[in-house]
């Protein structure tokens, strides 16, 4: 078999140039063009693509949680340290859990405690639970956000759970006797902890409810949470596999300039 000389020689000279101290300005400057392109591009991504901060609205029209209270929540969450403890769509200390995500499950648990006690006194049957779960699912992942009224419809099963939610973020502070007790004293005023409630609510509602013309949430289905319909989607797998992929290969790119 024959090894083409032209090949082995452009081989070299590309080494060379990649070497080459004369022209790592050059490379400098094309990796900074690269970088800044992409960050305008994702810059721009992620504001068109923001999920919405609006006041969300029960069946009845009363304001449930406003926007200003949303706002407060996240002011309560970064002035007193939260992120030290646990995270915040995955953005905080490792060693805590992700309030989201507890929020999110939390939610899914109070809607079906909901709908089950609508049955009444008549037995629950696992039909009935089946049925129940499907419609949590579906209810959680329906985008009720209105763009041109600039509010998110919830119906009266998420309203039990926000008031559930701000009951266990209560006792979360301040009782003694609660097994979930974070720490006496640290958020006493109620106001506060209705804020964060309200916070971690709305970060919640982003994990599920889909983007406008998708099949998939916000957050792309994160966290995880079968309970919510939060799965991993085809394209999590496709990027997966893509990006570890492009991470050997630029491993090997850089062995191989070197090794030249």
């Amino acid at each position: 078999m024959s090894i083409n000389p032209n090949a082995s020689q452009t081989s070299r000279n590309l080494a060379l140039i990649l070497l080459n101290k004369k022209f790592w300005i050059a490379h400098f400057l094309i990796v900074v063009a690269i970088s800044v392109a992409g960050l305008i591009y994702l810059g721009g991504a992620t504001y068109t693509g923001a999920p919405p901060l609006v006041d969300f609205k029960s069946p009845a029209g009363e304001t449930v949680i406003s926007r200003s209270l949303i706002k407060s929540g996240e002011e309560v969450f970064h002035l007193r340290g939260l992120m030290s403890y646990g995270s915040f769509w995955g953005d905080g200390a490792d060693r805590g859990p992700d309030f989201t995500a507890d929020a999110l499950h939390r939610t899914i648990v109070s809607m079906q405690s909901f709908y089950e006690n609508e049955i009444g006194d008549n037995v629950v049957s696992q039909y009935d639970k089946d049925a129940i779960a499907t419609r949590v699912q579906r209810e959680v992942h329906t985008n009720t956000w209105d763009e041109e009224s600039g509010l998110i419809s919830i119906n009266a099963a998420q309203v039990h759970a926000f008031q559930e939610l701000n009951d266990h973020y209560t006792r979360m502070f301040t009782d003694p006797e609660y097994p979930e007790l974070f720490q006496i004293g640290y958020i006493t005023e109620p106001e506060d902890i209705t804020a964060l409630t309200a916070f971690f609510y709305w970060g919640g509602w982003v994990s599920a409810a889909n983007r406008p013309g998708e099949d998939y949430s916000y957050t792309h289905n994160w966290p995880y949470d079968p309970q919510a319909g939060n799965t991993p989607t085809t394209a999590t797998y496709i990027w997966s596999v893509i990006s570890i992929f492009g991470l050997f290969l630029g491993i090997g790119l850089v062995l191989y300039v070197y090794g030249k």
